[in-house]
C-alpha cells in the first residue's frame, strides 16, 4: 500500500495531502499498521515538500455538515455515502471512497471566505 500512495505522489504531484486521524481502534495489529502507513505518507510530505494535515472525523464531519451527525458506526457510514450522493451526485461508492471525498471537501472547506 505504501508503495502505490508512494507511486501516486510520484506521478500525481499533490500540493497537499489530508488524511483522517486515526482513532481508538480495538485491533492493535490494525492500529500499528495505520500508525506505519501515516508515518510513511507524513515522511514522504517532508521529503517532497508537500503539506500535510490530519482531521479528526469530527472534525471533517462537522467541516462538511454542523448540523447532528448519527452517532453508531454504521448509520456514519450510511451518512458519509448519503452526503457523498447530495454534494457530487455519486452513488455506488464504499463508505471508504465517501469519506475520503468528504474529508477532501472538509479541508477545501476550512479555507472558504478566506483569500488563499
Amino acid at each position: 500500500m505504501v508503495s502505490r500512495l508512494f507511486y501516486l505522489i510520484e506521478t500525481k504531484h499533490p500540493d497537499a495531502i489530508i488524511a483522517e486521524e486515526m482513532v481508538v481502534v480495538r485491533n492493535a495489529q490494525v492500529a500499528r499498521n495505520l500508525t506505519m502507513i501515516l508515518g510513511a505518507l507524513y515522511g514522504k510530505c517532508i521529503e517532497e515538500n508537500i503539506e500535510w494535515q490530519t482531521l479528526r472525523p469530527t472534525e471533517w464531519r462537522k467541516l462538511i455538515d454542523p448540523g447532528k451527525k448519527p452517532r453508531r458506526r454504521e448509520e456514519l457510514k450510511d451518512w458519509s455515502k448519503q452526503k457523498v450522493c447530495e454534494l457530487f451526485g455519486l452513488t455506488n461508492i464504499n463508505d471508504d471512497v465517501s469519506d475520503a471525498i468528504l474529508i477532501g471537501q472538509a479541508y477545501l472547506n476550512m479555507f472558504k471566505g478566506d483569500d488563499k
